[in-house]
């Protein structure tokens, strides 16, 4: 069985050794106990056993551990200009046997394994099995859950000078469609990408939570946003919200 408070002593561990008192570490280590939680809650929501639920929370304190060494030698969060942060977590944890310090088998290493590479990707592959897809699709989930939450903070914009919406980026939001980091031009763009992740969810819980805490329209408030695009897109994300909840109504 997963301990997972003695899990997070570990994890807390690990993480003072690098330098706490940098404004991103602490937002990583912060972001990875939210993240655990709200995998627990997913989790929780599905119905899982007891042990499924300590290893959906596992795998979300562990899930952006890779981006602690990343910052370090990197000074970057940019996968693309440094390293692939899924890739860096899992050779950190299972080259040098590192995931033995937070479960002492190995029961579940092929799922946490899987889980942390490809939750920063595009998409999951048809290969992985039907649980490796499910704890795979709670970690995603809840992970882009938070960013939103962290994108609806105003105090986290940077100055936008009045940057416009790249065409390609607003026609993926207003066609609803994932946004591809490969067409993104703009802080504001980048933006508009954490938004579109609600085009990316897997569960009904993620939508509840998402409508409950408001960060759609925070986060449209916080873009300050004076053009007609800005009523474009919260429209747009606010209808395909209510399609899904009524969804949940459904299913409920």
């Amino acid at each position: 069985m997963i301990n997972i408070e003695c899990a997070k002593e570990v994890f807390k561990k690990y993480v003072s050794n690098y330098d706490i008192n940098n404004n991103g570490i602490l937002l990583k280590y912060n972001h990875s106990l939210r993240v655990s939680k709200l995998c627990k809650d997913i989790a929780l929501s599905l119905k899982l056993n007891d042990e499924g639920v300590l290893l959906a929370e596992l795998i979300g304190l562990l899930h952006d551990i890779g981006r602690f060494e990343q910052l370090e030698k990197y000074n970057s969060f940019d996968d693309r200009k440094t390293i692939d942060h899924g890739l860096l977590g899992t050779t950190l944890l299972f080259n040098n046997n590192m995931i033995r310090d937070y479960m002492g088998v190995d029961t579940f290493d092929e799922i946490i394994k899987k889980a942390i590479f490809i939750h920063n990707k595009a998409s999951i592959p048809q290969s992985f099995n039907d649980t490796e897809k499910l704890y795979v699709k709670i970690v995603r989930d809840a992970d882009k859950i938070d960013i939103l939450y962290l994108m609806s903070i105003k105090e986290i914009y940077y100055e936008l000078d009045n940057e416009e919406i790249s065409e390609e980026v607003l026609n993926c939001i207003l066609d609803e469609h994932f946004i591809n980091h490969k067409i993104v031009k703009t802080v504001l763009d980048k933006v508009l990408l954490n938004l579109a992740f609600i085009y990316d969810l897997n569960f009904n819980y993620s939508y509840k939570v998402i409508n409950k805490e408001k960060y759609i329209s925070m986060i449209i408030d916080a873009l300050n946003l004076s053009d007609l695009n800005s009523i474009r897109i919260f429209n747009i994300v606010e209808e395909f919200i209510y399609k899904k909840l009524e969804k949940c109504e459904e299913v409920d």
